[in-house]
């Protein structure tokens, strides 16, 4: 798409939100929505080339300033809600927090640190979480240890792809299928919409990705010069 494509997009797209805000229509704050990522969407996707190097990276630090900028801003809104006012928050706030920390660090493994760092880090954190969390919920209970082989279930076969990734891999992709089948299951008990997207992203999403990461790190595993590399 050339620049002037784009450009010519988003005075359209500008002049329908001016329009519906004479109007007074709540789609006009909508698609401001609309504009924020439009643009380096097209870009990051390749579909876009308006940008020179400089601007583009400007672009990637003001995207980092902004990301930070979100999570202080739901810092202050969990201490607020759950420690001073003790008020639960609805599963729409847990996405905000853990959809851009799940893209940033798994983006950031992928691409920096590899396969297999990704893969231990998904599956060590969210085994780690879930466990945590059940026993500080019911304590040192029967209960507690029939809810936290959620959590070993992940750990387990994470533990075990440090010497057989395949292995461990493979095992940590099936948990992760059995607890889509487990949400599947349980799906017309969940109170909306993003409840279910939560759990999805916090139950199935993470071991099966941290599996199909170990797997193919596994499959690629070589030795070189005595040591093992991708």
């Amino acid at each position: 798409m050339k620049t002037g494509v784009l450009n010519i997009v988003r005075l359209i797209w500008i002049l329908i939100v001016l329009f519906l805000a004479a109007v007074w229509r709540v789609e006009a704050l909508i698609l401001i929505f609309g504009l924020v990522f439009f643009g380096p969407l097209l870009r990051e996707t390749g579909i876009c080339h308006d940008v020179d190097e400089r601007q583009q990276s400007l672009h990637w630090k003001a995207g980092y300033y902004g990301f930070m900028s979100l999570m202080i801003v739901l810092f202050a809104v969990f201490v607020w809600n759950l420690l001073i006012v003790h008020k639960e928050l609805k599963p729409e706030w847990w996405l905000l927090l853990i959809v851009p920390l799940i893209v940033r660090s798994g983006f950031y493994s992928w691409k920096g640190t590899g396969l297999r760092r990704l893969g231990l880090g998904l599956g060590f954190t969210f085994g780690g979480i879930w466990t945590v969390f059940t026993l500080l919920s019911h304590g040192f209970s029967t209960e507690s240890l029939i809810e936290s082989a959620v959590g070993f279930a992940i750990l387990f076969p994470t533990a075990a792809s440090i010497r057989w990734p395949r292995i461990g891999g493979l095992f940590l992709f099936l948990a992760g299928i059995g607890f889509a089948f487990m949400l599947i299951h349980a799906w017309d008990r969940m109170n909306g919409i993003f409840q279910i997207i939560l759990m999805w992203c916090i139950l199935p999403l993470p071991p099966i990705i941290a599996g199909i990461s170990l797997f193919r790190y596994g499959a690629n595993w070589r030795e070189e010069d005595g040591k093992k590399i991708t």
